[in-house]
C-alpha cells in the first residue's frame, strides 16, 4: 500500500488518487497559493508540524449585510474621528501562525486605508482600525478585501457576538483559590506530621489547627459547594451521577474532620486532605469544559432570528417624483407582506416573495437539499430559504410575514444542549447514560456500607477512634478514577478528534455514541460535495480543438455549477495525450450568460451554444429541468453532449463500507430528486434511500427509525436537517460555515470527506475502554487501602500521601493509553518533513498561476 501524501498546507493526509496532489482538497490548494502569492510563507515556518483543518471546498460567495451594519454602526461611533474601530468574531484560529497570517493580511493594506489589528485567539475576537477616508476612497475596502482574502483561506468572520463561558470562568476562579488555600493547609498538617503537638507549643498548636479547619472550611464553601449544588439538582431528580458520590465523601469527610477537632482539642484531622481533594475534583471538572468550551469558540455566534438581516427599498412618493428611492437594511423579523426586497447575490431570502425582476437563478440547497441551481422567470414565487446563485441583485416582493416564514420555523428549532458527564441539566438528554447511573449507585452504597462498617467495627475502641477509621474510609475511597482520569481521558479523547479535523461540541456524545446502531446521512454536502462534475472525459477530448477552445471561451466566464466542472475538467487536461496546448481568454470573444438557460458564444461570425438541449439547439424547452446533461452547439447543430453528476467525497465509499462492516445500519435520506438519490445509494451501496423527504417528513422519518431506542445518529449539512437533529440521538454536520447547525449538532467537522463520522465513533469505544480499565485499577486499589483502613493503619499523613499518588498514578495511566492509541494513526515525521520541503517550490508555481 503506499504512502499517502502530506498535504502542504494543512498538514493532513492526502489519499492517493485525489485530483489535487499533494493536497487534500481544493480549498487547501487555492488557500497555500494565496499565502505563497502573499509572500507569506512564512506562516507555514510558524504552523511547524501543526495539523490544521483542511480548507475544504471553495466557499460560494456569501452575503455579508451585517457586515454593511456593523461598518456603519461603527462610524457612527467613532463620531468625527479619522480613524474608525471595529471589532469582529473570526471562525478557524488554530495557532499562532493562524493569527499571524491574518494580522500580515490586514497590514499589507495599509495604503487602503488599514490602520492596526488585534486578534484574541482566545475567544476568536478581531480588533480592526481603519481609516475613514483616504482621499477619494473610504477606508472600508481595506476591510472588504481583507475579509474575502481571509475567506479564500477558509477563516469566516461574523458580528462580535461571542461571549467569554461565564461557568469556566468561575471555575478558573474557585480552582486557583482552593489550591492555594490547599497549600496553605499543608503547611499547617506537615507540622504536626513532623513532631509538633499539645506537649512540645500547646499555643503554636492550637493556632495551626485552627488555621487548618479555616482553610478546609473556606475550601468547601468555594469548591465543594460546586459538586453540593449538581448533587442536589440530581436528587431532586431522583437520579444519581458521578457528582453524588464526590459531595457525598467532601461533606462526610468534612463533618468527621470537624468532630475530630472539637473533639480532640483542636486536632485538625483530614483537613489538608479534605482541600487537595476538592481541588483535584474541581481540577477534572475544569478538564470536561475547557475543551468543549474550545470547540464551542472556534465556531462564529448561532445569531438565527436575531441576527438577520435584508435589504428593503422604498420607491418614491408619487407626491414627489423627483426624490430617489430609499435603500435599508432591516431585521428580517419586521418584514411584512408588500415590503419590496433587494437580494444581491449569495444573499438569502428570509421569506415567500415574487420576482419583480427578470430571470433569476436560486439555489434550495439549503432548505431542499436540491444541489443544482433552479432558474426562476419574472413573477415566479421563490420560497423562503433560497439563496441568489445569479450575478446581479433582483428585487422581490414579500408575500408573507416572517412570523409566518418556514424559514424562521427551521431557525427557531430548539438547540438541545446536553449536559457534561457527571453534571445536571435542565431538561433531559436525548438518550440516558445508564453506564454512569449504574456506577454511581454502586459506588454511593459501597461507600456508605463500608464506612458504617468501619464505624461498627471500631465503636469498642471509642466513638472518637471509630470516627477517625470511618472518616478514612471516606478519604481513601474518595472517587479519583471519576473525579480525575476520565474527565482527562474524556479531554484526550477530544484533543485525538480535534488532530482528525472533528470538534465534539457536548462531551456527553461519547457515552451515547456506544448505543448507536443506525446512521442517517444527508445526501448534498455530506456525502457528496457541493458540485458537479463531468461524467467520463471522452465526449470532452473528441471535441475537436477549436471547438474545445471556443467551450473553454464560454465557461471560463461563467460561475455556473455546469461552467466549473467544465472548466475543472480542461484543466486538468487529457490524461493520455502529451504536449498539449495551454488555453487562453480571448479578447475577441464575447459570452452572454443567459439566467437557467445556458451561454452564448459569438466568434469569428459563429455562434456556440452551451446549455440545456433545448437552449443549446434552439427549440422548445422546459424551464427547471433537470442539469443532468449539458449540450455544446455550433450555429444551432449538437457538438458535444455533456453528462453531469454528483461527485462523492473521496473517502465516501471506503467510509461507508467500513460502518457497514462495523455493523452499523446505514440510511441515505434527502429532499433531492429520487433519481438523484437512487444513483448515490447505488454508488455507495447503500439499500435503505429516502428522497424528496421535507424538513418535516425527515425529523419523521427519523422518529420512526430510531423507535425510542435512542440509538440514531444524523448527519445533515442543510437547515432543513435542522428538525430531524433534534429528534436523533446525536447529530454531526460539517457545515461549519453556517453557524446555525452546529450549535444543533453533538459534533462537527472540518475538511473534505465523511472519515471522522468513523472516527469519533472508534473513540467513543476506546474511552468507554479505557474508563473501564481505570475503575479496575481504582478498584483494586481501594481494595488495599480499605484493608488498611479496617485494620486502623490509615493515619492522617499516609492519607494525604496516599491520594494524590492514587491520582498521579490513574492520570499516568490515561495519558499512556491514549498516547499509545495515537501512535499508530499518526503521520510519521519524515512524511511530513518532505511535504513542508516541497512546500516553497510548489507554491511559486501555484502563486504566479493565480
Amino acid at each position: 500500500m503506499s504512502t499517502p501524501h502530506i498535504c502542504p498546507h494543512c498538514n493532513a493526509p492526502a489519499p492517493n488518487g485525489t485530483p489535487y496532489q499533494p493536497y487534500c482538497c481544493v480549498g487547501c490548494k487555492t488557500a497555500h497559493a494565496v499565502v505563497s502569492a502573499a509572500g507569506l510563507d512564512g506562516f507555514y515556518k510558524l504552523r511547524g508540524p501543526t495539523r490544521l483543518s483542511a480548507v475544504g471546498e471553495p466557499a460560494q460567495r456569501r452575503e455579508r449585510l451585517w457586515l454593511e451594519q456593523q461598518l456603519q454602526q461603527a462610524e457612527k461611533k467613532a463620531g468625527e474621528s479619522e480613524l474608525v474601530p471595529l471589532r469582529l468574531d473570526v471562525q478557524g484560529l488554530e495557532c499562532a501562525a493562524c493569527v499571524w497570517l491574518l494580522e500580515k493580511l490586514y497590514l499589507r493594506r495599509r495604503p487602503q486605508g488599514a490602520v492596526s489589528i488585534e486578534i484574541n485567539p482566545a475567544i476568536g475576537r478581531i480588533d480592526l482600525v481603519y481609516r475613514r477616508l483616504l482621499g477619494s476612497q473610504t477606508g472600508q475596502i481595506a476591510v472588504t478585501e481583507f475579509l474575502d482574502e481571509a475567506e479564500q483561506l477558509g477563516y469566516r468572520t461574523g458580528p462580535a457576538h461571542k461571549q467569554s463561558d461565564a461557568p469556566l470562568d468561575d471555575l478558573v476562579l474557585r480552582l486557583g483559590l482552593c489550591a492555594a488555600l490547599a497549600m496553605n493547609s499543608m503547611i499547617f498538617s506537615f507540622s504536626q506530621y513532623f513532631g509538633l503537638s499539645p506537649a512540645t507549643d500547646p499555643a503554636l498548636y492550637r493556632l495551626f489547627a485552627g488555621g487548618g479547619f479555616v482553610l478546609g472550611t473556606a475550601t468547601v464553601l468555594i469548591g465543594g459547594t460546586v459538586f453540593f449544588r449538581s448533587a442536589w439538582q440530581a436528587l431532586l431528580r431522583r437520579s444519581l451521577h458521578m457528582d453524588v458520590p464526590i459531595a457525598l465523601g467532601i461533606l462526610l469527610t468534612y463533618l468527621g474532620s470537624v468532630w475530630s477537632f472539637v473533639a480532640v482539642a483542636g486536632r485538625s484531622a483530614y483537613f489538608d486532605t479534605l482541600c487537595i481533594f476538592i481541588t483535584l475534583m474541581l481540577l477534572g471538572r475544569l478538564l470536561q469544559r475547557r475543551l468543549a468550551s474550545l470547540n464551542r469558540q472556534r465556531l462564529l455566534a448561532d445569531d438565527t432570528v436575531a441576527g438577520l438581516l435584508v435589504r428593503t427599498w422604498t420607491e418614491p412618493s408619487p407626491q414627489s417624483p423627483q426624490t430617489s428611492g430609499q435603500l435599508r437594511l432591516l431585521p428580517a423579523a419586521s418584514l411584512q407582506p408588500g415590503h419590496i426586497l433587494l437580494c444581491a447575490p449569495g444573499e438569502l431570502l428570509p421569506v415567500q416573495a415574487t420576482l419583480l425582476d427578470g430571470d433569476a437563478e436560486f439555489s434550495l440547497d439549503w432548505i431542499l437539499g436540491e444541489s443544482a441551481p433552479v432558474h426562476y422567470p419574472q413573477r415566479a414565487v421563490i420560497p423562503a430559504g433560497a439563496h441568489n446563485r445569479g450575478t446581479t441583485a433582483v428585487r422581490l416582493r414579500a408575500e408573507e410575514p416572517f412570523s409566518a416564514s418556514r424559514l424562521r420555523d427551521l431557525l427557531c428549532s430548539p438547540t438541545v444542549e446536553k449536559p457534561l458527564p457527571g453534571e445536571s441539566a435542565a431538561t433531559p438528554v436525548r438518550a440516558p447514560s445508564d453506564f454512569w447511573d449504574f456506577l454511581s449507585r454502586v459506588y454511593v452504597m459501597a461507600v456508605l456500607t463500608l464506612a458504617a462498617l468501619a464505624f461498627a467495627l471500631w465503636t469498642p475502641a471509642g466513638l472518637l477512634r471509630a470516627t477517625e477509621v470511618a472518616v478514612a474510609v471516606l478519604v481513601v475511597t474518595c472517587p479519583c478514577a471519576l473525579g480525575i482520569a476520565t474527565p482527562l481521558a474524556y479531554e484526550l479523547a477530544q484533543a485525538r478528534l480535534r488532530r482528525r479535523g472533528l470538534l465534539v461540541r457536548t462531551p456527553s456524545f461519547f457515552d451515547r455514541a456506544l448505543a448507536l446502531r443506525k446512521i442517517l446521512l444527508d445526501k448534498t454536502g455530506t456525502v457528496t460535495l457541493s458540485q458537479l462534475v463531468l461524467s467520463g472525459n471522452d465526449t470532452l477530448w473528441r471535441l475537436a480543438p477549436l471547438h474545445r477552445d471556443a467551450l473553454f471561451q464560454m465557461v471560463a466566464r461563467s460561475n455556473h455549477p455546469v461552467s466549473r466542472a467544465l472548466l475543472a475538467a480542461l484543466q486538468r487536461g487529457n490524461p493520455q495525450e502529451s504536449g498539449q496546448t495551454a488555453l487562453s481568454l480571448r479578447s475577441d470573444a464575447i459570452v452572454q450568460e443567459q439566467a437557467g438557460r445556458g451561454l452564448i458564444l459569438v466568434l469569428e461570425n459563429h455562434s456556440y451554444r452551451l446549455g440545456q438541449p433545448g437552449f443549446a439547439l434552439q427549440q422548445p424547452e422546459s424551464l427547471n429541468s433537470p442539469l443532468a446533461e449539458s449540450v455544446l452547439s455550433l450555429d444551432g447543430k449538437e457538438l458535444a453532449r455533456f453528462v453531469l453528476r454528483e461527485e462523492l467525497c473521496r473517502d465516501a465509499r471506503s467510509e461507508v463500507e467500513e460502518l457497514r462492516t462495523a455493523g452499523y445500519q446505514l440510511v441515505l435520506i434527502s429532499g433531492d430528486r429520487k433519481d438523484k438519490v437512487t444513483r448515490i445509494a447505488q454508488e455507495l451501496g447503500i439499500t435503505q434511500a429516502y428522497a424528496e423527504q421535507s424538513p418535516e417528513q425527515k425529523c419523521q422519518l427519523v422518529q420512526q427509525i430510531d423507535g425510542g431506542a435512542h440509538d440514531t445518529l444524523m448527519i445533515g449539512d442543510g437547515i432543513n436537517d435542522a428538525l430531524a437533529f433534534s429528534a436523533a440521538a446525536c447529530a454531526g454536520t460539517p457545515a461549519i460555515d453556517r453557524p446555525t447547525l452546529p450549535a444543533r449538532a453533538d459534533f462537527y467537522f472540518a475538511g473534505v470527506g465523511i472519515g471522522p463520522i468513523g472516527e469519533a465513533l472508534r473513540t467513543a469505544r476506546s474511552l468507554r475502554q479505557v474508563i473501564v480499565r481505570n475503575l479496575a485499577l481504582a478498584s483494586l486499589y481501594n481494595c488495599v487501602v480499605l484493608g488498611l483502613s479496617f485494620a486502623g493503619l490509615m493515619t492522617p499523613l499516609r492519607c494525604a500521601l496516599a491520594m494524590p499518588l492514587g491520582s498521579l498514578l490513574m492520570t499516568a495511566i490515561t495519558v499512556a493509553a491514549f498516547r499509545e492509541k495515537d501512535s499508530a494513526s499518526a503521520p510519521s515525521d519524515s512524511q511530513t518533513a518532505a511535504a513542508r520541503s516541497s512546500s516553497s517550490s510548489l507554491a511559486l508555481a501555484e502563486g504566479a498561476t493565480l
